[in-house]
């Protein structure tokens, strides 16, 4: 069960909930707003966020054995409600994001991302905070931004309202983070992100190390095939080689 905090407009839902979780949130809090003036992804990169999209940002205890995983296995069962409403092929694009392929660079254009922030208010077991963000809407991105994000309602037959995801987004984050906590579910997850693995078996570059991408492991780790043997990153940032 959640309970929700609607906004018309926030400089950051991630922001807002990780202030809730440091007061001692319970689990299940979520933060929504229609537009965000200061949204932002992984390693603090901007996330353009004007209204017609959905933004949310959810107060979690994980179980700490499955931490490492939160993201991939909540960007998995995302991914699986959006392909509900959509015939197109969805990826998952290692580590955090959602994507369709695309001829042009860098190779994908973004529909959704996820965001993890873990915080420790009590100083004993792990709180998270997992933000989400979906373009629903065709709306007017900035140029250089253009030509990288992928909007739903250009992959659906029917018009889908930011609104009317809201529910099954969450439903689908707090199911990922029941999964982590078994050891029967971790060890599916990898299986099941490698069979929508954005840029499987093609060249790619991981902070500067080039080589194929072979998965993901157990333990959510891209693994790369390098002229030199095989390597495993548990950060970084994925990006197509061109041949």
């Amino acid at each position: 069960m959640s309970y929700r905090l609607h906004y018309s407009e926030v400089d950051s839902t991630q922001k807002v909930a990780i202030a809730l979780a440091k007061e001692g949130a319970r689990e299940g809090i979520c933060v929504v707003s229609a537009a965000q003036t200061d949204g932002h992804g992984r390693n603090g990169q901007p996330w353009y966020s004007p209204a017609g999209g959905l933004y949310l940002s959810i107060v979690l205890h994980p179980d700490p054995m499955g931490l490492h995983l939160l993201s991939l296995t909540a960007g998995l069962e995302i991914l699986s409600e959006l392909s509900n409403v959509t015939r197109s092929d969805l990826k998952l694009k290692w580590p955090n994001d959602i994507v369709i392929d695309a001829e042009e660079a860098p190779g994908f254009q973004k529909l959704a991302g996820v965001l993890t922030d873990v915080v420790n208010p009590n100083g004993v077991l792990p709180v998270a905070v997992l933000g989400v963000g979906v373009n629903v809407r065709r709306v007017h991105f900035p140029p250089e931004l253009a030509s990288r994000v992928a909007f739903l309602e250009d992959l659906t037959e029917k018009p889908v309202a930011p609104d009317a995801l809201e529910e099954p987004i969450i439903e689908a984050v707090l199911r990922a983070s029941q999964r982590i906590s078994s050891a029967d579910e971790r060890a599916d997850i990898a299986a099941e992100l490698n069979r929508i693995l954005w840029g499987l078996g093609r060249p790619v570059s991981i902070e500067g190390i080039a080589g194929e991408l072979a998965g993901v492991g157990a333990s959510g780790e891209a693994i790369l095939k390098t002229s030199t043997g095989q390597e495993s990153f548990w950060t970084g940032e994925l990006a197509l080689r061109r041949k």
